[in-house]
C-alpha cells in the first residue's frame, strides 16, 4: 500500500513538473509568435449610447420607421445622415440605449494595438496618440432570406459598414463573409476589422468555428498537449491519492 502511494506521489509530482514547464513553454512561444506577426490586432468597445460624441461632432442614433412602417435607426453624425432598415425584428421598446437593436446592429469603437498592451492603447486614445476608430456594421440577410435571416447560410450573409469619418460624414462598404480562406472581389479578409465587426452581429451558433492553423494555439505545438497530458496525470494521481483507504489496508 505504501509503495503504491509513493508511486502516486511520484507520478504527480512529475506531472506537476511537466505541467508547469509546459505552460511556461507554452507562454514563450505564444509571445514570439504575437511579435513576429504581421496580423493586425485590435481592441473593440461596443457603444451602447444613443447619444455621444466622435472627432468633435456630436452623433444621436434614433429609432425610426420607414414609410411602409418598417422599424429601424436613424444616426446622425454632425451634419451627416444615414439611415439603416432592421433586419431582424427588434426586441422590447423598454430596453435601454441600443440593447434592442443588438441582434443585427452594433456600433463600434476600435483601434488598432500592434504589439502595445492593452493599457497603452487606453493611454494611447485618451491622449490622441493613437486614432480610433468608429463603425456602424449592420447584418444584411440575403435576397429571399427576409422572412427568416437567422436560418440563412452564413457564406450567404452581406453586411454594410458605415465608418464614421475623422473628417466628417460617412464611408460605406457591402462585404460578404468570405466563403474561402482567401477572399474574393466583394469578401472581407479574414482577420481584417470588417471581418471581426462582422462576428459581433453574428449569431453565436452561426459564427465561424476557431481555426487553429497559422495561429497562436498552433505556434504552442508540442507545449499544448504535453500540458494537457500532464494536467490528466496530476488530475489523477491526485485523485488516487486523496481516495480513503480500505478498511484493513493499514499495517499490509
Amino acid at each position: 500500500m505504501f509503495a503504491s502511494r509513493r508511486v502516486l506521489a511520484g507520478a504527480a509530482g512529475v506531472s506537476l513538473v511537466l505541467l508547469v514547464a509546459s505552460v511556461l513553454g507554452m507562454a514563450q512561444r505564444i509571445e514570439v509568435y504575437y511579435r513576429a506577426s504581421d496580423h493586425p490586432l485590435y481592441v473593440w468597445v461596443r457603444v451602447g449610447d444613443r447619444s455621444f460624441g466622435y472627432a468633435g461632432r456630436p452623433v444621436t442614433i434614433t429609432d425610426e420607421r420607414t414609410p411602409e412602417g418598417a422599424e429601424g435607426v436613424r444616426v446622425t453624425y454632425g451634419d451627416a445622415t444615414v439611415s439603416a432598415k432592421a433586419t431582424i425584428e427588434p426586441g422590447s421598446a423598454q430596453l435601454p440605449g441600443l440593447k434592442r437593436h443588438e441582434d443585427w446592429m452594433q456600433v463600434l469603437r476600435f483601434a488598432e494595438h500592434g504589439r502595445a498592451a492593452l493599457s497603452e492603447v487606453d493611454r494611447g486614445v485618451k491622449t490622441g496618440q493613437i486614432a480610433d476608430r468608429l463603425v456602424l456594421v449592420v447584418r444584411t440577410p440575403p435576397p429571399g432570406a427576409a422572412e427568416a435571416p437567422n436560418e440563412a447560410y452564413r457564406r450567404d450573409w452581406l453586411f454594410d459598414f458605415y465608418e464614421f469619418k475623422p473628417e466628417g460624414g460617412f464611408e460605406h462598404q457591402r462585404l460578404g463573409f468570405p466563403k474561402k480562406r482567401t477572399p474574393r472581389e466583394g469578401e472581407m479578409a479574414e482577420g481584417s476589422w470588417e471581418y471581426y465587426a462582422a462576428l459581433t452581429v453574428m449569431p453565436p451558433l452561426w459564427k465561424p468555428p476557431q481555426r487553429f492553423s497559422n495561429d497562436a494555439m498552433s505556434a504552442a505545438g508540442w507545449t499544448l498537449p504535453l500540458a494537457a497530458l500532464a494536467g490528466l496525470g496530476l488530475t489523477v494521481s491526485g485523485v488516487a491519492l486523496a481516495a480513503p483507504r480500505k478498511r484493513g489496508a493499514k499495517g499490509r
